[in-house]
């Protein structure tokens, strides 16, 4: 990825941060996914939005057949070479690439929010997953149940947008229950994962929530970060900030012929 890449595309300049700051974030949610499913050695799973590979490389360890697909380049080269094995395609979440009936378990993790609509990209990923297999979708729970949020509107309000303080996530928990029944999906598990994260310092801290910004940006934004985090300082330094993802999981009916 060259320049002019990384200038047009935010997410594929970002990619080797966000494996190393944010990469595992979600890994309480793998764990209830895949419980959830019923995982066994040997299935297939899709994982939609992929970003760098790291739920990648924990399936591999599994034993399952993987895949991954993700619409940003950079993040695509991060999950190839962390994942040689996976079978990592670039694409949009709404027209996946591959043949009717390919997987076990199609997930998407805090990824069909960045898809547009999230109907198209459900309907594909049950079209890819075997009658009887699973769709699973996991997003950010509402922001009163996240450290972070906290930083997140003391920041934007320091930018003068006191809309962002507002919670537009007040109702995920049912949001996910529609999107499962409105692709004909039968529930079979849903609930809420507490997803902490640490830094180690006020560095770690600044850029691991500034993602993305240029060094100019984080260094103007940093005193406002670290003020708003010192609820979550403990005693040698570093932060833990409790966040929570909300998942739910359906089973793929069979289809007539």
């Amino acid at each position: 990825m060259d320049d002019q890449d990384a200038d047009t595309d935010p997410w594929s300049a970002m990619a080797h941060e966000w494996h190393r700051r944010w990469g595992r974030f979600a890994e309480p949610a793998w764990a209830a996914v895949l419980d959830a499913a019923a995982l066994r050695p040997g299935q297939g799973v899709l994982d939609v939005g992929c970003g760098p590979g790291d739920l990648l490389v924990h399936l591999t360890g599994l034993g399952v057949r993987v895949a991954g697909i993700d619409p940003a380049p950079g993040m695509i080269a991060v999950a190839r070479a962390l994942a040689p094995s996976a079978d990592v395609r670039a694409g949009e979440a709404s027209d996946l690439p591959w043949d009717d009936e390919s997987f076990d378990l199609a997930i998407a993790i805090n990824a069909l929010h960045l898809a547009g609509e999230a109907a198209p990209a459900l309907t594909e990923m049950s079209r890819v997953v075997v009658p009887g297999g699973h769709v699973a979708i996991v997003t950010w729970a509402e922001a009163q149940h996240n450290d972070v949020d906290v930083i997140a509107r003391a920041v934007a309000a320091d930018d003068g947008d006191e809309s962002a303080a507002d919670d537009e996530q007040e109702a995920v928990a049912g949001a996910l229950d529609r999107l499962l029944a409105e692709a004909g999906l039968t529930a079979v598990a849903t609930g809420l994962v507490e997803t902490p994260w640490e830094a180690a310092d006020d560095g770690a801290l600044v850029r691991g929530v500034l993602l993305g910004e240029d060094p100019e940006t984080l260094a103007d934004r940093a005193s406002v970060v670290v003020t708003a985090a010192a609820p979550f300082r403990l005693d040698d330094g570093s932060y833990r900030l409790r966040n929570h993802l909300r998942y739910a999981v359906g089973c793929v009916g069979a289809r007539s012929r």
